[in-house]
């Protein structure tokens, strides 16, 4: 990999030199003065897969220069090293194009170099993911609950890499589900800023909750909303299943021309449901938008959540009603699942894998990423435990 560092003063270039002397002998580095910024021909021409600015003491000319070097070279990972880290300057970079704020001197520049490394690697062998679609079928079904947490088992019990991309515009709050972080960007910025769009441009755009999973926020704002367009979800998820093993969709069940282009990509759709007949005239006439759309059955799953025996409305009414078999039935745990909520925390990290929740999203994610032997065979080892 090939590194440039840019500063206004050698003797920082120098210091930029040194917090990578551990990984300069596998990448190439190489350090030229700060107006090099000006002249994108020249940065073409030298071609790094990662551009270093020391923004300690930024001239009013580095953020149009920097957002005229993203519209130029919209795959080169560019990041800015300073002290200030607060929301306003972190603004003014994103919208410049820079994929993250380093502070100087701490052991992120060396971290931002192994995440830049792993990112190529992962490009260069991924093969493509698998996106997952889980919408309600009528308010205050569970979906958020269970998108999160599949994302976060698929990623902490299988694994594998995970970006849930909430499609919820104007309300969505996934992020709040399985993190106490406001994220600092949201999906509004990554659509603005489409020109850019890359594996890595997308990881350093989404919030982090853990080291294989990472969350892209809804705008959450009714103006920005209007920014996301269908287009731009085609594009993301073709870049995102590129970098990650699965993409998780929270979408919202008002479909719109944005929601029918993210389903339209969806490997597998799964609507989610409870026991009671309007949950269950509003699962049937989704199923038949899904018909009117050409959606197979083959790719359409039912959850059933809150799941209980003893309720009037069961598997088999809903099943005949559907003319689909229930995927999964996910047990109802009513003050476990509020609580995980609440805290902003996955319940599979407050609660055992015995949790009955906890273990069935744990066979959902056996079941998605291959390592489930049967259902039955699941069912059979919980029941053991």
């Amino acid at each position: 990999m090939k590194i440039l560092l840019l500063s206004a003063d050698p003797a920082r270039v120098d210091e930029l030199r040194a917090s990578l002397a551990d990984t300069e002998g596998r990448h190439a580095l190489s350090g030229a003065p700060l107006v090099m910024l000006a002249d994108p021909a020249a940065l073409r021409q030298e071609a790094p897969d990662l551009l270093l600015v020391d923004a300690r003491e930024p001239e009013p000319a580095l953020w149009p220069q920097l957002e005229k070097l993203a519209q130029a070279l919209p795959q080169l990972v560019t990041a800015v090293v300073s002290e200030n880290q607060s929301p306003e300057f972190l603004r003014l970079a994103m919208r410049a194009g820079v994929r993250e704020v380093l502070p100087p001197g701490s052991g992120e520049v060396a971290r931002l170099v192994g995440r830049v490394e792993q990112h190529l690697l992962r490009g260069a062998v991924h093969d493509k993911g698998r996106v997952l679609a889980f919408l309600p079928t009528k308010g205050s079904s569970g979906a958020t609950f269970l998108a999160t947490s599949l994302a976060y088992a698929l990623s902490q019990h299988q694994g594998k890499s995970v970006l849930l991309i909430d499609l919820n515009l104007q309300v969505g709050d996934a992020a709040f589900f399985v993190s106490d972080k406001a994220p600092e960007f949201t999906l509004a910025d990554v659509c603005r800023q489409i020109h850019r769009l890359d594996p890595s441009f997308l990881a350093g755009s989404a919030t982090q909750v853990h080291p294989n999973f990472s969350v892209l926020a809804s705008p959450g704002d009714p103006e920005q909303a209007l920014e996301v367009k269908a287009e731009h979800v085609v594009r993301i998820l073709k870049a995102a299943i590129l970098h990650y093993d699965f993409v998780l969709l929270d979408v919202d069940r008002a479909l719109d021309a944005v929601s029918i282009a993210a389903l339209d990509h969806a490997d597998l759709i799964f609507p989610v449901l409870q026991q009671s007949l309007p949950f269950l005239r509003d699962a049937a006439r989704l199923q038949k938008i899904f018909a009117s759309l050409g959606y197979g059955q083959e790719r359409i799953r039912p959850v059933l959540n809150r799941f209980s025996k003893s309720e009037q409305v069961g598997v088999e009414d809903i099943e005949k009603s559907l003319g689909l078999k229930v995927w999964r039935t996910v047990p109802n745990s009513y003050h476990a699942v509020v609580a995980s909520i609440n805290q902003g925390v996955p319940l599979a990290a407050l609660e055992t894998a015995h949790h009955p929740v906890v273990a069935a999203v744990n066979g959902m994610a056996d079941d998605l990423a291959g390592t489930a032997q049967s259902h039955e065979s699941w069912l059979r080892r919980l029941l053991h435990h």
